[in-house]
């Protein structure tokens, strides 16, 4: 029975913390628990060697492709808000 009660004693601070949070976030504890031990073990895994300059270049140009694309897209929704600024309103829609 003593064994009983020091265990209760125990929990009373984990039950309080549960009684606050939602049961979402209670999901979210463990998950995170296992997120940073998978990560932990990625990291550990990893050699010291660095990157090749042939990956460094391959890596550049996939992020410079990237950042390309990304003003393309901007120029494109810039040039349908200048053709739209130069319609009458009622046409706008049909311009876009």
């Amino acid at each position: 029975m003593a064994h009983q009660a020091s265990r209760s004693s125990v929990l009373e601070p984990f039950k309080a913390i549960a009684k606050s949070f939602s049961p979402y976030w209670l999901a979210c504890i463990p998950l995170t628990g296992i997120i940073v031990l998978v990560w932990h073990t990625a990291a550990v895994a990893q050699d010291s060697a660095g990157p090749t300059p042939a990956e460094l270049q391959g890596t550049l140009n996939a992020i410079w492709i990237l950042v390309a694309a990304i003003l393309v897209i901007f120029m494109n929704a810039g040039f349908g808000m200048l053709e739209t600024g130069f319609c009458r309103q009622k046409n706008a829609v049909n311009i876009l």
